[in-house]
């Protein structure tokens, strides 16, 4: 993946999310009007004998593709590909088809930022002409159709809703405390981003602050094959979230009632790939001192954008009284119940100040996991399955990789994690990377979204391999339980 540093987030979205979306919009309809019939009188002003003339146009699925001309000069087109069949019929017969002729057309529509008032833009689809037709059917006719009232309809309805939930986590970390930018005044780039690799063709967004310079081009697409849609929050934006996070641990560590500590060192860093934490507090009264080192992962199942922060390995060097007397406190204010301070309390300690530090950090962090939410994702009109399937931090970045899943598709079956803790398979990974918890995966194939050849779904909670004898379709014998 790029390590994007281009604005404060960037979005990537898949051309394959719109091309699935027309296709939907071809299955009900939008291109029928390709087909026509016409009647001519075999004799004039005798409107009992005539004839008519029928087009009938057999199309492919459309496909949306990415043209490059040059760096400077990119688009999309809508692809109709198909044949053309003509026959004429009466009242009695109808004739063979006189000529059955291939076509080609190719529509310059392309992905645009549609204002809306006192709002981010929404993505729209404009229209900018024929890029290039081959058959019989005429420059006139492809106009004609595009405007007629369904494709005047998709252009005006026609909305993806990506940067507006984006904007409600940005603004909380960059202007926390201070009064927010209206929506529609920051600054959205849109860029054609061309794939390579396992990388697709798709579109970026850059998101910045008002006034930025969105205008420069991301370069080559960093949208995987295995999801359609990619958030990614840039590393100046994770500091500006460390920073903050940093500043709100301070102030929550020096407030505490009935506890005068003194924040003497706080370090919350990004580093390999983890946040670290780097604290020393005083307390003054007892003279102690607490040291907390440890690294903070993300703890995030498919499926949600919701973020849980567990820190591990934490080293706690204390003064054992004071620390005694602070556990009282903390479980009467947190009414988790007396702990007696006897020597039951000798072993508690380690664990109860890993989760008293888990529980701070996950309420201090929270701005981070709330800038992930984009729970508002939205096509008008269509319903989508909508699944996020990881979070990553990388390279001082934070990647949220999102599956949007429009029409039914079949992959093979790659690996199967099993959990030795809950005594079954956990996780099912396909063979394009794209990964479910096994009761989400069971949902899909029993709505008939995703087929697995060799595995079925029983009461869309688990897998199970097909029944038959061979080894490499039984989930145990093939994956193991390690």
């Amino acid at each position: 993946m790029n390590n994007i540093t281009k604005g404060k987030l960037v979005l990537g979205v898949s051309l394959k999310v719109f091309e699935e979306l027309l296709q939907r919009l071809q299955n009900q309809g939008l291109f029928d009007q390709l087909s026509n019939s016409q009647d001519f009188a075999l004799i004039e002003g005798n409107d009992e004998l005539v004839i008519s003339a029928n087009i009938n146009v057999e199309l492919a699925p459309v496909k949306f593709r990415l043209k490059v001309v040059n760096n400077s000069n990119r688009f999309t087109t809508l692809q109709l590909g198909g044949r053309v069949k003509l026959n004429v019929s009466s009242p009695t017969a109808s004739s063979p088809d006189l000529f059955d002729i291939p076509f080609q057309i190719h529509l310059k529509i392309t992905p645009v930022l549609k204002a809306k008032a006192n709002k981010a833009p929404v993505i729209a689809l404009a229209y900018e002409g024929i890029d290039f037709i081959e058959g019989p059917l005429p420059a006139s006719q492809i106009e004609a159709m595009i405007q007629t009232p369904e494709f005047t309809q998709l252009f005006d309805n026609f909305e993806l809703d990506l940067i507006e939930p984006a904007l409600d986590g940005l603004e909380e970390v960059l202007f926390y405390n201070e009064a927010k930018p209206n929506h529609a005044d920051w600054a959205i780039g849109l860029h054609f981003m061309q794939g390579s690799g396992a990388n697709v063709d798709a579109i970026g967004l850059i998101v910045d602050v008002p006034g930025a310079d969105v205008s420069a081009p991301l370069g080559g697409s960093f949208v995987p094959m295995r999801a359609e849609i990619i958030t990614q929050f840039t590393n100046g934006l994770v500091q500006a979230m460390v920073d903050e996070a940093k500043e709100e641990l301070r102030a929550w560590f020096e407030d505490i009632k009935d506890v005068d500590l003194r924040v003497t060192k706080l370090n919350l860093t990004v580093d390999d790939n983890k946040f670290y934490l780097d604290a020393e507090i005083d307390e003054k009264e007892y003279d102690a001192e607490v040291t907390l080192k440890g690294p903070i992962y993300f703890n995030h199942a498919p499926g949600s954008l919701q973020m849980q922060v567990n820190i591990r390995d934490v080293k706690i060097d204390i003064d054992l009284p004071w620390w005694a007397d602070f556990l009282v406190w903390l479980a009467d204010v947190l009414t988790l119940g007396t702990i007696g301070i006897n020597n039951t309390i000798h072993n508690k300690i380690p664990n109860f100040a890993q989760n008293y530090a888990q529980d701070f950090l996950d309420q201090t962090l929270s701005n981070l996991g709330n800038s992930l939410s984009l729970n508002q994702l939205s096509f008008q009109g269509v319903n989508l399955e909508i699944y996020p399937d990881q979070i990553a931090l990388e390279d001082g970045a934070i990647t949220v990789f999102v599956q949007v899943i429009n029409k039914p598709f079949q992959e093979s079956l790659m690996r199967a994690d099993y959990s030795k803790l809950r005594g079954k398979f956990i996780m099912f990974h396909l063979q394009t990377g794209r990964r479910y918890l096994v009761e989400h995966l069971a949902s899909f194939m029993q709505r008939g979204l995703i087929k697995i050849p060799g595995f079925h779904q029983v009461d869309g909670r688990y897998i199970r391999s097909n029944p038959d004898e061979r080894e490499n379709n039984n989930l145990e014998e093939r994956y193991g339980r390690d």
